[in-house]
């Protein structure tokens, strides 16, 4: 009878005894549940062994099916609000329903972490809404190649220090406003220590002035190789004064001898020093070309020197100062 009245149509009934005799047929009509299981059945069928890890929300936030790829991506079936962790440094998820294109959560798997790209798309039936297609893929790998090659376009590769592109790109209004201090060393006849031991002891000689840097900054500081036998540091100092100590307490670290194999080897250093309160002043640039010119003004007095140049002036200051 209900075959004949609309074939398009899902019943189910339920048969209950009537008072007095008989029974009661009730009569439920089910065809949008059945289309929606028909649906997910569909959806399951054409997902199921892709390689790309799939799964399916309705507009209820719940969810339906996840594929093979998923299940062994995520290691459930679960929805993914209830497996995934938000890292810090990454997009964060709160429900897959606000997923959007380029959105990145990491999963925590013990001391090392998953990170998954998530993309999802809303799906349509007849013009309706029917739920949301979420897609993951592990870019793990590709994170951590991002890492690997912004370290090595930012750090030096002999001593592991900031390089100098890492410092010429950013102003020093990026970082604390207490780094105040530009350092500038170069290493006193370096030349002679390849010429006589070799580059290989060369290298060795830069690589422990780097470790004696690492140990003479403070925290928050930035210390870089500037090039060849030249390092640069930006510190914090409140004085002209106390930016000197620090610069002399470098350069008696750096007198340290180095050994190499069965060879001890000196080396001394020339230091310029610049400290500003002008901010309109205070990009790199600007102090590494002052503390240049101090380091040279430190060589021409002689070896192993510091050399400390006078605040900068603002342009008001500089302004009065031609009349």
């Amino acid at each position: 009878m209900v075959h004949q009245v609309d074939p398009a149509r899902h019943w189910t009934f339920s048969v209950t005894p009537a008072p007095g005799g008989g029974v009661i047929l009730e009569g439920h009509d089910v065809t949008a549940l059945q289309q929606s299981q028909d649906q997910v059945s569909w959806w399951e069928a054409c997902f199921e062994h892709l390689p790309v890890a799939v799964t399916f929300y309705d507009t209820a936030g719940c969810q339906l099916f996840g594929n093979v790829a998923y299940r062994e991506l995520v290691g459930t079936l679960a929805p993914l609000q209830d497996v995934l962790a938000a890292d810090a440094d990454e997009s964060q998820v709160a429900a897959p329903l606000q997923v959007d294109a380029g959105s990145t959560v990491c999963v925590r798997r013990g001391a090392s972490d998953q990170h998954l790209s998530l993309q999802s798309c809303p799906v349509e039936r007849h013009g309706i809404w029917t739920g949301d297609l979420v897609m993951i893929r592990d870019i793990t790998s590709h994170r951590g190649l991002e890492r690997r090659l912004t370290y090595q376009a930012t750090h030096d590769e002999l001593t592991g220090l900031l390089n100098r592109s890492a410092l010429e790109t950013n102003p020093v209004t990026r970082a604390s406003p207490r780094l105040n201090t530009m350092i500038f060393i170069d290493l006193d006849d370096f030349k002679k220590v390849n010429d006589t031991w070799g580059h290989a002891a060369g290298d060795s000689v830069l690589q422990a002035v780097a470790c004696r840097l690492r140990r003479w900054q403070e925290a928050g500081e930035f210390t870089v190789r500037w090039g060849g036998d030249e390092f640069v540091a930006l510190i914090g100092a409140t004085t002209s004064k106390q930016a000197q100590r620090r610069a002399e307490v470098l350069l008696s670290a750096l007198q340290q001898p180095v050994q190499i194999g069965t060879q001890t080897v000196s080396v001394t250093a020339c230091i310029g020093v610049v400290r500003t309160d002008a901010p309109l002043q205070r990009r790199v640039t600007d102090l590494i070309a002052r503390a240049d010119t101090a380091m040279y003004a430190a060589k021409r007095s002689g070896k192993n020197t510091v050399q400390v140049e006078l605040p900068l002036q603002s342009p008001a200051d500089d302004s009065h100062a031609g009349r």
